[in-house]
């Protein structure tokens, strides 16, 4: 599986540990990305795992992103909110039919995200949303890439705790990691 983490901070570089962790299988490549090439450079030489491939992507150039996503299975969006691209990383991931998962979550913005729904629904392209909180999104990345990721192009309604599948009629909840 390879999964595009789109920001190197502090939120990129810790996504990009746990993906590399022990705990989580079945990754096979992490491109982690940013408009700082050495920023992403250095994400790689901190964690020293062979899986990670640094690349430079300015994600206000579509284009760029779009070659960066084409072929993911997953994108994380760890680029800050208040840089203002998460619709337009959004709607490159849903051109690219690559999962989407948001670590931002400016209530405002969040908003605007939940307009594509009925675009990603169609599509059957996932997207986890900014408004779950982060250590539920990162859960539900693990899950996503635990169960194969390809199987979950069914699922059109994603909220916050819970997944509905509507043609298998079944909700799966999510359990808060403080009762973990």
């Amino acid at each position: 599986m390879e999964i595009v983490v789109l920001g190197c901070g502090s939120v990129g570089s810790g996504v990009t540990r746990d993906l590399v962790s022990e705990e989580s299988r079945g990754i096979d490549k992490v491109i982690v990305s940013d408009s700082r090439e050495e920023k992403a450079k250095q994400v790689k030489d901190e964690l020293g795992d062979d899986r990670i491939d640094p690349k430079f992507c300015d994600v206000s150039d579509r284009g760029q992103t779009l070659e960066l996503l084409d072929g993911a299975d997953v994108c994380v969006n760890c680029v800050p909110t208040r840089a203002g691209y998460q619709i337009d990383i959004m709607k490159a991931a849903l051109e690219a039919e690559c999962p989407y998962l948001d670590i931002g979550g400016l209530y405002h913005t969040t908003l605007e995200q939940k307009k594509l729904h009925g675009d990603f629904a169609k599509e059957g392209v996932p997207a986890v949303l900014g408004w779950v909180r982060l250590l539920d999104r990162l859960m539900f990345l693990r899950v996503m890439v635990r169960k194969n990721l390809k199987k979950w192009k069914k699922w059109s309604y994603i909220l916050s705790g819970r997944i509905w599948d509507r043609k298998a009629r079944f909700l799966y909840l999510f359990i808060p990691y403080s009762l973990l």
